[in-house]
């Protein structure tokens, strides 16, 4: 989903100026129960906030994010005590995600996984 976004934005910027997100970036100002005018002041001036709007629903994105915003790395409490995790973060964890998390970010994601599988879907919606 992030490589189709990412796509999008680089197609829609050939056709004029515009900043560029990252797909978390996005996720992350519609999470918190925040209105659609505080999700659009929340992203950076030049996104034409319509256009993020509609890709979203065109994909069936604002489902899930209902469902998984929570998880995002920069909703994490930073004043709570690491909590340890069970699930094993690999080397091809870290190689294929150490452009899109910090290691905080895949220890926390680790932490909230039951299994490698999970923890695969985790880093693949967060990324």
């Amino acid at each position: 989903v992030a490589a189709r976004f990412q796509e999008r934005q680089r197609q829609n910027r050939s056709k004029g100026p515009g900043a560029l997100l990252t797909f978390s970036e996005v996720i992350s100002a519609f999470s918190g129960g925040r209105t659609l005018q505080s999700a659009s002041d929340h992203l950076r001036k030049g996104v034409e906030f319509q256009k993020v709007l509609e890709w979203l629903v065109a994909e069936g994105i604002l489902m899930q994010l209902a469902t998984y915003y929570h998880f995002l790395p920069t909703r994490a409490d930073k004043n709570r005590k690491p909590v340890s995790w069970h699930v094993h973060i690999g080397s091809e964890e870290r190689r294929e995600f150490k452009e899109h998390l910090t290691e905080e970010g895949l220890r926390l994601l680790a932490s909230r996984a039951t299994d490698t599988d999970e923890l695969w879907f985790l880093l693949r919606f967060v990324a």
